[in-house]
């Protein structure tokens, strides 16, 4: 399926998910704020009717150029299978009450940013996935829980390599914001929005963010 035809999936699904807009293959939770959380809707590679749909959830202080699936997770069909088809019999009433059921913590109120920190340390659990552990160490640095925010900065550099190249940027933001938060608190909340709004501009969110 091409990106024309997601949109028009997706406009036919909005009404049964309040407050979520569409922009392009995404389907996601407006205003934008803390967090990108929604649908992703992916082509196959191998069939032209055939689609995905991710369920995602991304927290934005963590600086990222794409859209980033740190937390995600394919919605299934009735039967089990991750794939969808344009031709599935009630393809639109079986694919929303599986969107509905199937949401992880998406549709969850994210009012502050400790919601954010509490939500997203759920979401975690016991990983010692490097990117979802940035991910919590930064959430709870938001949410003013310093002690935890650099205990969190210095168990996610113990799962990093200085030799691997895509580790290297981590350490080095992971460095600066753990040296912010023990010396200048206020200066690791301003970079942290800082990093936010790069991260907004980046994915082109800038009209679908809170005022």
């Amino acid at each position: 399926m091409k990106t024309a035809q997601f949109v028009a999936l997706e406009k036919r699904l909005l009404s049964d998910f309040p407050r979520f807009v569409i922009k392009g293959n995404l389907m996601f939770v407006a205003p934008v704020k803390y967090a990108l959380r929604g649908f992703y809707f992916e082509p196959s590679g191998f069939d032209k009717e055939a689609f995905y749909v991710n369920v995602f959830f991304t927290v934005l202080c963590v600086p990222t150029e794409h859209l980033s699936f740190t937390f995600c997770d394919r919605i299934r069909t009735p039967n089990g299978s991750d794939g969808w088809h344009a031709n599935q019999g009630s393809l639109e009433t079986s694919l929303k009450l599986a969107m509905q059921s199937q949401n992880m913590p998406i549709l969850s109120e994210i009012e502050s940013s400790r919601n954010l920190a509490e939500l997203v340390a759920l979401m975690v659990g016991n990983s010692k996935d490097p990117n979802r552990s940035e991910a919590l160490a930064y959430a709870l640095a938001l949410a003013g829980e310093t002690v935890a925010a650099i205990d969190g900065l210095d168990q996610l550099l113990t799962f990093l390599d200085s030799e691997i190249g895509w580790q290297q940027e981590i350490i080095a933001r992971a460095l600066l914001l753990r040296s912010n938060l023990a010396e200048k608190p206020r200066e690791a909340k301003e970079q942290l929005e800082e990093w936010e709004a790069e991260t907004v501009r980046n994915l082109g969110l800038e009209r679908f963010c809170a005022v």
